[in-house]
């Protein structure tokens, strides 16, 4: 190393501001009982050591942070204690993972960019994914696959690996008004809640009647019939009456999986039978029709696809 001499004054911030020094020349400040390093240049020179985080308020630092053994800067380390830090100007962060840990995190921007630099043909699926710790996780992203967006019930881990998630079911949407264009729907019967007396499978006959409002089918050409219990139903009129366990979906129109017996044929009207929660093929009658059958079937019991339509 040079043997350059060093040279040592000092004096107030105020006499430092406008102070420029020798190169390599140390000075104190004894307003703020910090060091400056000059270069010969720049007024002020370059001030090091630290000022206390307690007094900073909104004095402007030039600072160099040394990074651990354990490669972290803390800065809620410090012997003042952690306060509040503010940046005038862009944040880079250029790593992997960044965290944060606070208890609301507000952000002032009115739109916010996910998936940020992406060049060519997007792979990747997009959104927000909530760890929900024991209980299934649930998302709502962009699915590039389907080319959609999608609520759902989430596996695994948030697809950091891969750059997508499994959606295993949809999550259901709640809101006071929602104002739609359907343009598809997944499933295919309208159906309603009714109290039944007894839990049935879906496919069962039902009737009006029983105990409660519903019960099991059990004889042929029962004019009380009410539908046959929906399996997924497109369209769920008096949702909130109940659980499925107490209040199952009755198909009221639309196709579903229906138990049946005996011969039937592909268009036969169907009916209830003496099997009980069974459609069987019969005779038009009017007020006992259940709808009409879209597959054939011949045997003993089963299930088939048909149209409800109570007539």
């Amino acid at each position: 190393m040079a043997s350059y001499a060093i040279q040592r004054r000092r004096g107030t911030a105020a006499e430092h501001g406008s102070f420029t020094g020798l190169a390599g020349e140390l000075t104190v400040n004894t307003t703020r009982n910090t060091i400056h390093v000059h270069d010969g240049s720049t007024a002020g020179g370059h001030e090091l050591s630290t000022i206390e985080l307690d007094n900073l308020g909104t004095t402007a630092i030039n600072a160099h942070l040394l990074v651990g053994s354990d490669n972290t800067v803390d800065l809620g380390s410090a012997s003042a204690g952690f306060r509040n830090v503010f940046i005038s100007g862009n944040l880079t962060v250029s790593g992997t993972t960044t965290t944060v840990d606070t208890t609301n995190t507000s952000v002032k921007d009115t739109l916010m960019e996910l998936n940020s630099g992406v060049s060519g043909a997007n792979s990747a699926d997009v959104g927000l994914f909530i760890n929900r710790g024991s209980a299934d996780n649930v998302s709502f992203m962009w699915d590039e696959s389907e080319d959609e967006f999608a609520f759902g019930v989430t596996s695994g881990e948030d697809g950091s690996t891969s750059g997508n998630v499994t959606i295993d079911s949809y999550a259901n949407i709640h809101a006071n008004i929602a104002t739609l264009t359907a343009t598809a729907a997944r499933y295919a019967d309208l159906a309603e809640r009714y109290e039944a007396d007894a839990q049935y499978d879906a496919g069962t006959v039902v009737v009006f009647g029983g105990d409660k409002e519903v019960s099991m089918a059990n004889g042929e050409y029962d004019h009380r019939v009410a539908g046959v219990i929906s399996s997924a139903p497109a369209f769920m009129m008096n949702k909130d009456a109940g659980d499925d366990s107490t209040h199952p979906y009755v198909a009221l129109t639309g196709r579903v999986p229906c138990k049946v017996t005996g011969s039937i044929k592909k268009g036969d009207l169907l009916c209830t039978s003496a099997m009980a929660g069974h459609a069987m093929a019969g005779e038009a009658k009017a007020g006992h029709m259940i709808g009409k059958a879209l597959e054939d079937f011949d045997g003993e019991a089963g299930v088939i696809e048909v149209l409800v339509n109570l007539m």
